[in-house]
């Protein structure tokens, strides 16, 4: 009676943790992601619900992840070593799974404070957790030069979320941002493997833009016509120019505080070219696409060239990835951070501009 009872336990919990198999993918809850969502389901990668659902919204969990991705690399033999953990023995659903998983490097588990480990397969997947073991299922190249504005270097799973980034996997957020400690929704993971598995579903990539963050405070040190001061810039909102204006749409105000007065900054980019200046004197700086060894001309007639791209490049702020630079025919050359803009410039050696800290606004 005893093995019955304990026969439709394991039954039961595999039916609360993973969905029963549903074979059509015309789901009634299904309204973003169908062609990414039916990819899976024709490969039995992924499954619905039997009521003909496929709940996008219900969070995947630790297990369910790892189901997913050895599917997707159609992994069918097993045979692994005890991983050891408190929480997955022999006869636990989903142990044979976890237990390939650890053999093959895509997970490694938790740590109680005892040291004792364990799996926690029913927990919500993090969207932080999510990079690593696509990654480490995919055995992707590390490439930590993509940078979220909330993964900083320290966090544990920045490295893979870079890597997501650069292999195409992954967008973040339109503010630059990744939300790695958020619960990862069924939707997003099924979206996330379909472009992991298929190219075709990856997004086009985006033009790196290099202007200013407008959730951020920027602190800079000046060196201006040998005077030395430090000052600050915040955004203030839309600036609709005038009429005069032959740029169209709207450009971002920054307050310039601090060396004994204050002044309006504006900018405006599009997919040609970064637009700077004050008031209503503006002139191009950068000029799309950028690359090596590229010369283009300001709206001035000004010449600007490219000398180089995908620098690593350290200012007191911090250090930065994938940075350009670029020298004006007036001798000063800029340093430029994707989705930061400007972060140093120097003229005749010396630095004229560099920034000092970024933080967020209200800091």
């Amino acid at each position: 009676m005893k093995t019955i009872f304990r026969g439709l336990m394991v039954l039961l919990a595999a039916l609360l943790v993973f969905p029963v198999t549903y074979a059509e993918a015309s789901f009634t809850d299904v309204t973003l992601y169908e062609d990414e969502i039916q990819f899976l389901i024709d490969r039995e990668i992924l499954n619905g619900y039997e009521d003909g659902s496929f709940k996008p919204s219900n969070n995947m969990n630790r297990l369910n992840g790892v189901q997913v991705l050895l599917r997707a690399k159609g992994i069918t033999d097993f045979d692994a070593p005890d991983p050891g953990f408190a929480d997955m023995k022999p006869d636990t659903y989903g142990y044979a799974e976890v237990a390939k998983a650890v053999e093959l490097g895509i997970i490694s588990g938790k740590t109680h404070a005892d040291g004792s480990r364990y799996f926690d397969p029913a927990a919500p997947l993090t969207r932080g957790q999510m990079a690593k073991i696509i990654v480490e299922t995919m055995k992707y190249d590390i490439d930590a030069s993509y940078t979220f504005r909330d993964v900083p270097a320290t966090n544990g799973f920045a490295k893979y979320i870079s890597t997501l980034a650069v292999e195409g996997v992954t967008e973040g957020y339109p503010d630059n941002t990744f939300k790695p400690n958020t619960s990862i929704s069924r939707a997003h993971f099924a979206l996330f493997v379909a472009r992991m598995l298929n190219d075709d579903f990856k997004p086009e990539p985006k033009p790196t833009s290099f202007k200013l963050d407008k959730s951020m405070k920027y602190t800079r040190s000046m060196n201006v016509d040998g005077r030395s001061y430090t000052d600050s810039m915040c955004y203030v909102g839309p600036y609709i120019v005038g009429p005069e204006s032959n740029v169209p749409g709207e450009w971002d105000e920054w307050l310039v505080t601090g060396g004994g007065s204050n002044d309006y900054f504006i900018t405006f980019e599009n997919k040609d070219r970064l637009l700077t200046g004050y008031g209503m004197e503006y002139d191009t700086e950068l000029r799309y696409p950028i690359y090596k060894g590229k010369t283009y001309y300001s709206d001035w007639g000004h010449r600007y060239d490219v000398l180089n791209v995908g620098l690593t490049y350290k200012t007191q702020a911090g250090t930065f990835k994938q940075v350009i630079e670029v020298k004006s025919e007036f001798g000063y050359t800029t340093y430029y951070a994707p989705n930061v803009g400007p972060i140093k410039t120097v003229s005749n050696g010396k630095p004229t501009m560099e920034l000092i800290k970024l933080e967020p606004v209200g800091k």
